[in-house]
C-alpha cells in the first residue's frame, strides 16, 4: 500500500484514479500563478460551494441551470489536488493549517451539494437533514480512524473514493435536466439509503479492526 506523510500521519492511496490524478498535479503545479499560493486555492472551495448554492436557488427558475453545478465541482476538484502539492513544490505550504482547512472545506462543499440538490428540487428539510448526517458521518469516521491507527484514508475504499464519487456526480447531473422530478427524488432517496448502510457497514468492519488490533496489542504487552 503507497502511503506518504501528512501532519505527522500516514495518507492512504487506494483509489484507482490516484495515479492518474498525481501525475496530472506534477505536470500543473509547475503552471500555477506565482500569485495564487497554496492558501488561496484552499479558499476558493468556499466561493465554490456559496455558488453551488446560488445555482440551486436559481434551477427553481429553470432547471437547466443545475449544468452549472458541474463546473463548480470541476474547479474545486483542480484547486483541491493542487492546494498542498503547491505548497510542497514552494516550500509554502502551512501543514497544520492546510490539513485542517483543506478537509473542512471539503466537508462545506460535500453540504454544499447537498443543499444545492434539495433547493433546486423543493425536497423536505427532513431529507437535507438524513444527507447531511450521512455526509457528516464519513468525515467523523476518517478523522477518528485518522487518530486511531495515525493513518489518513483520503482516496476512499476498494478503489471508490472521493475523486471518483466527484467525476460520477459530474458526469450524472448533465443528465438531471432530461429526467423528470420524481425520478430524481426516488433516486437520491434510494442514495441516501443506500449511503446509510454503505456506512454503518463500514463502522462495523471498522471497530472490528480496532477491536482485533487492541486484542494483539493486550497479548503482546
Amino acid at each position: 500500500m503507497k502511503t506518504s506523510m501528512i501532519s505527522g500521519r500516514k495518507r492512504k492511496l487506494t483509489s484507482f484514479l490516484e495515479p492518474f490524478q498525481q501525475k496530472v498535479v506534477n505536470q500543473w503545479v509547475p503552471l500555477v500563478p506565482s500569485w495564487l499560493e497554496t492558501y488561496h486555492l484552499t479558499l476558493l472551495t468556499i466561493l465554490f460551494g456559496i455558488g453551488v448554492i446560488i445555482v440551486g436557488y436559481l434551477s427553481r427558475i429553470s432547471i437547466w441551470w443545475i449544468l452549472l453545478i458541474s463546473p463548480f465541482i470541476l474547479l474545486q476538484y483542480i484547486t483541491d489536488i493542487l492546494d498542498g502539492a503547491v505548497g510542497r513544490y514552494r516550500n509554502t505550504g502551512l501543514v497544520l493549517w492546510g490539513f485542517y482547512m483543506d478537509h473542512f472545506c471539503d466537508y462545506l462543499f460535500a453540504m454544499a451539494l447537498v443543499a444545492a440538490y434539495v433547493i433546486a428540487y423543493q425536497l423536505p428539510s427532513e431529507f437535507f437533514i438524513l444527507s447531511a448526517l450521512s455526509v457528516s458521518g464519513f468525515f467523523v469516521h476518517e478523522f477518528l480512524m485518522c487518530v486511531a491507527k495515525g493513518e489518513f484514508n483520503t482516496s476512499g475504499y476498494y478503489g471508490f473514493g472521493p475523486t471518483e464519487i466527484r467525476l460520477g456526480v459530474f458526469l450524472l447531473n448533465f443528465l438531471l435536466p432530461f429526467i423528470a422530478k420524481e425520478y430524481i427524488v426516488i433516486s437520491m432517496q434510494g442514495m441516501l439509503a443506500f449511503s446509510c448502510i454503505v456506512f454503518f457497514m463500514l463502522v462495523f468492519s471498522s471497530q472490528k479492526k480496532l477491536w482485533k488490533l487492541d486484542m494483539e496489542r493486550k497479548r503482546k504487552s
